[in-house]
């Protein structure tokens, strides 16, 4: 009777083990969607139209072109950001689906699930995370139904940096496709999102890639351009960004700018700075209507500047390649 009893409970405790390691197992191969793919912004450059740091920065007594050129150029990459985070908003509510129709293909071999096989219901909760991300929400309809163009699905092996990439076709036009591919890691420390676009009159790319390392540190690095097919015009831009884990909350920025018009004018600008919330500097170089000029703008904490200098090519007075001869204010 005590063997049988004995017996029992050991068989039961053997289901509890295989039971309890198998909702373990699914519970870590569940695939979760990185709602997080850019370093947050510094607050002297996020386009904010009622910002006192930006305000202050802008209303410096000379020209500044190159910050007026860095900070369109930042405002065009918020709007990145939100397009993208509002399409891993909506791959997060299909993420399962698509793991369960792929759960038969081998690991880094594509599935591709056909267009109008997903779809979500944009309703009251989803309409709410859609307005934090864009602020706006008269886009859909609440009851709406959103349907998805072609997916493709990738479930990579451990030793890639990547476990999964999804690529969704988002191709409205008539005259030309576009993509976006999101590819993470499982602990979403490594984030690379890529935006393509053909249509008959440009070509174009934006990558935007994100990571997180183990000391804290975060780091984006986006690479966006395009060349138009009907004349010479092309544009690409280059930015990185770094948030080092401080008190200051100190970031290292780098960026360059070039683009050619249609009568093969080229404009072009780098910049280098360093901003925390205990002050910091941009410089820029570059070439404005075939002019050379340089900028040099040291600001505190609450982005007023307190010392800037500049040279134009014209000038007579200085020279951009030496510092030291530059217009101070």
């Amino acid at each position: 009777m005590f063997k049988n009893i004995l017996s029992l409970i050991l068989f039961n405790l053997l289901l509890f083990v295989i039971w309890s390691c198998g909702t373990m197992a699914k519970k870590d191969d569940k695939i979760s969607v990185p709602q997080k793919i850019s370093v947050e912004l510094p607050k002297v450059i996020q386009p904010q139209k009622e910002s006192s740091s930006s305000q202050k920065l802008i209303k410096r007594s000379k020209k500044s072109f190159a910050y007026e050129e860095l900070k369109d150029d930042v405002n065009y990459l918020n709007g990145l950001r939100i397009d993208i985070e509002v399409n891993l908003l909506f791959l997060d509510a299909v993420i399962d689906d698509i793991d369960k129709k792929c759960k038969e293909t081998a690991l880094n071999s594509i599935c591709k699930i056909p267009e109008d096989t997903l779809e979500i219901l944009f309703d009251e909760e989803l309409s709410l995370e859609y307005k934090k991300i864009t602020n706006e929400s008269d886009t859909y309809t609440i009851g709406e139904t959103l349907t998805f163009g072609d997916i493709e699905f990738i479930k990579r092996s451990s030793t890639e940096k990547y476990a999964y990439n999804v690529k969704m076709d988002t191709s409205f036009a008539s005259n030309g496709t576009s993509s976006q591919t999101i590819e993470w890691s499982k602990n979403h420390h490594q984030v690379l999102s890529t935006y393509r676009e053909e249509t008959d009159s440009l070509s174009s790319e934006i990558k935007i890639d994100y990571s997180k390392r183990e000391s804290g540190e975060e780091q984006m690095v986006v690479d966006d351009g395009y060349k138009s097919r009907e004349n010479s015009s092309s544009d690409k831009f280059h930015f990185d960004l770094v948030k080092e884990v401080d008190r200051n909350e100190t970031y290292r920025l780098s960026s360059s700018s070039e683009s050619v018009d249609t009568d093969l004018i080229k404009t072009s600008f780098t910049s280098i700075g360093v901003l925390s919330n205990q002050g910091g500097f941009l410089r820029f170089k570059g070439v404005v209507e075939l002019e050379n000029f340089a900028e040099y703008e040291e600001f505190d904490s609450g982005g007023t500047i307190i010392s800037s200098s500049y040279c134009y090519e014209d000038f007579d007075e200085c020279s951009v390649d030496d510092e030291s001869s530059w217009v101070r204010e």
